[in-house]
């Protein structure tokens, strides 16, 4: 093939993106309104919706005999009278 027989490539059908720029900008309105009555839309259909709430718990109650719990109310009875500002002892070693 000789170079001038060349034929010169055609980019006609290449795509430009100023024209998809101008096409989006011309149908701005249409996107724009789509855009709104998707949102009041769902905003219809999420207040019509019933509200339904659930909710469980299992809650685990330990038995204390009665020894145990006075023995328990003994220690804290005697923490109490025993703490006083100069002799500064509990728990966890703070006044």
């Amino acid at each position: 093939m000789n170079p001038q027989e060349q034929v010169p490539l055609n980019y006609e059908d290449e795509i430009n993106l100023y024209d998809l720029w101008k096409v989006i900008v011309k149908r701005k309105a249409i996107i724009i309104g789509l855009f709104f009555i998707s949102i009041l839309s769902a905003a219809v259909i999420t207040f019509n919706m019933p509200k339904i709430y659930r909710g469980e718990a299992i809650l685990s109650v330990r038995v204390f005999p009665p020894k145990e719990i006075v023995s328990i109310v003994g220690k804290m009875d005697a923490e109490k009278k025993g703490n006083d500002s100069s002799n500064c002892i509990s728990v966890n070693n703070r006044c």
